[in-house]
Parts: structure tokens; C-alpha cells; sequence
């Protein structure tokens, strides 16, 4: 809430869609029409089009290990941000789809890119590897990715809850196995308390 609050406040108006906590309190921001901003000290940074980002509507944001940052645009893939500047992993370079709704550094390196209709594609190492309904995925438009305690990843899509194993196999579920709906726009991990 108070980073809504905060956000409303600087943008005036413009639609916030993803923040993500960086290194040293530094928070970065995700925009619909505004690029992907950064705070740091009370001082905001702007990246646009206009500094090498593909896409002015940022849809995700994540941090890798190393520290660089990643943003999921609408119609233009995604873009790695290094301090230095962009480099963009759109079609031309193997991405299924160039919308991008969520981000997750995986715990192995790998960086989890859930596409809009084009499924989840894994980029490691410069390789691109895509999972979709063809192998099992609930649905090819992915809203959320969450990498529980054990290393298996949990896909919400919008046909449903998928699960991979750490032997690559797919599990998913939906409303008639007793999911309350087939849309799941977020999966968290409950502590167990």
C-alpha cells in the first residue's frame, strides 16, 4: 500500500505495474507508458525508448543475481539492463511472444519470461528454451511465476495452475480439479505457521 501510495504521488496518474526492491533500498518501477524508473535516494531516473528500452509500458521488472535488471515489456520482449545499458531479447532472438507479463530470476541463474499467448520461455546461459501447452502448460498466457522452497516452479496462466518438476515434467490444474477459477494471476508460499 504505501508503495502505491508513493508511486501514485510521483506519477501522477501514471499506471504503475511492477516494482520490484533492488540492492541498497533501491526500488525500480515498471510503467504503462512512462518506461521503467529508478529510485534511489529520493531521486528518480527515467529509462525510455529514448536510453535504448524497446518498449515505454513496462509490464515486469525483476534483479538478477548479478544485479542486473530486467524488464518485461508489451510488444517489444524483454530487456536486460547492466548499468551500461540495454540488450534485447525480443522474436528476432527466439522469444515466442514480445509480451512480456512476468519475470523470475530462477535460484539455477536461469531467467523465467512468462509471455502473453506464447507460453514460459527459461533464458540461460544465451540459450532460450519455451514450454507451452504443447508440453503440458495449463495455458500459453502466463500471469505468475513463483519458485517455491523446494525448487519447483508454480505457473498461474490463465487456463489454470501449472507445476514444474525439477525432472522438466508438467503438472496443471484447473477448475475441475477443484481450482476456484482458471485464471491465476498470482501464487505465493505460505510459510507454514
Amino acid at each position: 500500500r504505501r508503495a502505491r501510495l508513493i508511486c501514485h504521488g510521483l506519477f501522477r496518474g501514471v499506471p504503475v505495474r511492477s516494482l520490484v526492491a533492488g540492492p541498497g533500498g533501491v526500488l525500480w518501477i515498471g510503467t504503462n507508458g512512462y518506461g521503467l524508473i529508478r529510485l534511489a535516494g529520493g531521486k528518480l531516473t527515467r529509462y525510455s525508448k529514448k536510453d535504448g528500452l524497446p518498449s515505454d509500458i513496462v509490464y515486469a521488472v525483476a534483479i538478477d543475481a548479478k544485479g542486473d535488471v530486467w524488464a518485461g515489456t508489451y510488444g517489444a520482449g524483454v530487456a536486460r539492463f547492466d548499468g551500461r545499458g540495454f540488450t534485447v531479447i525480443d522474436r528476432s532472438r527466439g522469444l515466442p511472444r514480445d509480451i512480456v507479463r512476468c519475470l523470475l530470476p530462477g535460484r539455477d541463474g536461469a531467467m523465467w519470461i512468462g509471455t502473453d499467448a506464447g507460453g514460459l520461455a527459461r533464458l540461460k546461459d544465451g540459450v532460450l528454451s519455451v514450454l507451452d501447452t504443447r508440453h503440458g502448460l495449463a495455458n500459453d498466457v502466463v500471469f505468475s511465476l513463483h519458485e517455491d522452497a523446494e525448487g519447483l516452479l508454480w505457473i498461474g496462466t490463465a487456463g489454470g495452475l501449472s507445476l514444474l518438476r525439477r525432472d522438466g515434467s508438467l503438472r496443471s490444474v484447473g477448475p475441475s480439479d477443484g481450482l476456484p477459477d482458471e485464471k491465476v494471476f498470482e501464487v505465493l508460499e505460505a510459510d507454514g505457521g
